[in-house]
C-alpha cells in the first residue's frame, strides 16, 4: 500500500474505535445524567417536606390530608399521570399538584415556581393547563330537590326569607390581556378583566359559575347554563315550583331571581325591610368571593394573556374553593411569608 493509503486507513480505524467507544460510553452518560436530575429533583421537593403543618396550609391553602385526598382523586382520574417512556424520568403525580396548587395560591412568577420545583417554566405551565382541564367540572353541583330544603333552611336563618337556595353576584377578575383585544375585556374601572358570576348557598359553595367578557351581568346571565336550562326545560327543572334565587338590583327581576325594590325615596316600611333581608341573603354570595380570592391569590391578578386558559384557571379555582369547604379545611387568615427553598 502506498502511504497516504496507509495513513488514511489508520485514520478510518481510530474513527471507528472511538464511534464503538462513544457508543459505550453514551448510555452510561445518559443514565448519570438522569440520575443527576432524579436527585436533583428529589432536592427541589424535600423543601416542601419540611413544612410544619401551619405552614403547609398557608402556602398550598389546604392542609396536608386534604392534599393528600386531593391527589387521590386525580389519580383515580388518570389523566395526569404519564407513564415512563425512556430519557428523563416522569414528574411525580403528587409534585405536578404541588405545582399547580402552588401556581394558584400564590403571585410569583411561572419563572420562580419553576426554579422551586426543579422544572422548567413551560413545564410549569403545561402541568397547570392539565391540572385545570381535569378541575373542570368538578365539586361544582346544581341542588338536587332533595337538599333544597336544608339549603333553604340556612337562607332563612340569615335573612328571614324562605325558599332562598341561592345567591348570585358577579365579581371581575383582573386579567393580561391579549394583543388587539383590549376593548374587548375592560370594567368599570377601565381595568382589563374578566368577569365570574356565581351561584352559591348560605354555607358559600358554588352551585353554579359562568364566565364572562362583558360589563353587563344580564348578558351573562342570559348566557349562562342557568339562564339557558330554565328557558329550554322550564323553570321546575332547577327550582322545583317553589324555590329561587336572590340577587342585587343590577339584575332583572324574574320568577325564580328576586331583586330589591329600587329605592326611589317612596318605599314603604315592609318594602325597606324586605330589601333589608333580601341583602343579608345576598351577602353571602359577596363573602363566598372574598373568600375565593383570598385562598387562591392568583385571581388577584391573571397574567396568562389568554381568555380560554384564564377561564380555566378561574373554573379551578372555584372548584378548589368547593373542594376546600367540603373537607372542612379551615380558612387561611395570614402569609407565613414565602422564603427560596
Amino acid at each position: 500500500l502506498l502511504e497516504d493509503d496507509e495513513e488514511e486507513i489508520l485514520l478510518y480505524e481510530l474513527f471507528r474505535r472511538n464511534k464503538i467507544r462513544n457508543n459505550l460510553i453514551e448510555p452510561l452518560t445518559l443514565q448519570y445524567k438522569t440520575s443527576e436530575l432524579s436527585k436533583s429533583q428529589v432536592d427541589n421537593e424535600m423543601w416542601v417536606d419540611q413544612f410544619c403543618a401551619e405552614e403547609f396550609l398557608s402556602h398550598f391553602r389546604m392542609n396536608a390530608d386534604c392534599f393528600n385526598l386531593l391527589v387521590q382523586f386525580i389519580a383515580e382520574d388518570g389523566r395526569l399521570i404519564h407513564g415512563y417512556r425512556g430519557g428523563f424520568e416522569p414528574i411525580r403525580l403528587e409534585k405536578k399538584i404541588q405545582i399547580a396548587i402552588w401556581f394558584l395560591a400564590h403571585e410569583e412568577s411561572m419563572l420562580k415556581i419553576g426554579d422551586r420545583f426543579g422544572v422548567t417554566k413551560s413545564t410549569v405551565y403545561s402541568i397547570l393547563i392539565e391540572f385545570c382541564k381535569v378541575m373542570h367540572g368538578q365539586f361544582i353541583r346544581w341542588p338536587e330537590r332533595e337538599s333544597c330544603e336544608e339549603i333553604s333552611n340556612k337562607f332563612k336563618e340569615i335573612s328571614g326569607m324562605p325558599g332562598v337556595i341561592g345567591a348570585i353576584d358577579c365579581t371581575h377578575i383582573p386579567l393580561k390581556v391579549p394583543k388587539g383585544r383590549q376593548e374587548n375585556y375592560t370594567g368599570r374601572s377601565l381595568h382589563h378583566s374578566v368577569v365570574l358570576q356565581g351561584v352559591c348557598t348560605a354555607g358559600k359553595l358554588f352551585t353554579n359559575v359562568s364566565i364572562g367578557q362583558h360589563e353587563e351581568r344580564q348578558k351573562i346571565l342570559v348566557n349562562s347554563w342557568l339562564n339557558k336550562t330554565v328557558t329550554v326545560e322550564g323553570t321546575t327543572k332547577l327550582f322545583y315550583q317553589k324555590y329561587y334565587l336572590v340577587g342585587d338590583s343590577n339584575y332583572t327581576c324574574k320568577d325564580w331571581l328576586i331583586v330589591p325594590f329600587k329605592d326611589n325615596g317612596t318605599l314603604s316600611p315592609e318594602q325597606k325591610k324586605f330589601n333589608f333581608n333580601l341583602n343579608q341573603a345576598h351577602m353571602v354570595v359577596k363573602s363566598t368571593f372574598r373568600l375565593l380570592k383570598d385562598r387562591w391569590k392568583r385571581l388577584q391578578y391573571l397574567n396568562v394573556g389568554n381568555i380560554l386558559n384564564a377561564s380555566k384557571i378561574i373554573m379551578a379555582c372555584c372548584a378548589l374553593h368547593n373542594f376546600c369547604l367540603n373537607n372542612q379545611v379551615p380558612e387561611v387568615e395570614e402569609d407565613l411569608g414565602v422564603d427560596s427553598p
